[in-house]
């Protein structure tokens, strides 16, 4: 993956760089802490703080075709990701600031007015 992203950096976008690090399929066991402790020695400052769980009803929503928030949204995966939401937004915002951001603007707009792009909405 790092060298996929060198080589985008590279070729194509010289601002490339990684916006954060999401942390999923989290179990509190040994192995779960140690890659975790691994992880962060390696990319330092660019892990989510927020981390995903393991969690069945987020394995169940894909089969039956519905998003965890419309299958269970009370479960720990589901409000898991909407802290992940939050935190990438408040990311987002102290970056736009500066010339960085990791959310196109259509995305934060949306976010904060909850209307769809134009050319998201279909004609009647």
């Amino acid at each position: 993956m790092l060298d996929l992203i060198d080589f985008v950096k590279g070729r194509f976008n010289s601002y490339l760089e990684i916006g954060g690090i999401v942390l999923t399929m989290y179990a509190k066991t040994r192995l779960s802490n140690q890659v975790i402790k691994e992880i962060n020695k390696y990319f330092t400052g660019k892990i989510f703080k927020t981390i995903i769980p393991k969690n069945i009803s987020l394995a169940e929503a894909p089969t039956i075709g519905k998003p965890i928030l419309a299958y269970d949204p009370g479960c720990r995966g589901a409000v898991a990701y909407e802290d992940l939401t939050r935190e990438i937004m408040k990311k987002s915002q102290r970056a736009s600031r500066s010339n960085y951001t990791i959310l196109p603007r259509k995305i934060i707009d949306f976010w904060n007015t909850g209307e769809a792009p134009r050319h998201s909405i279909k004609p009647r």
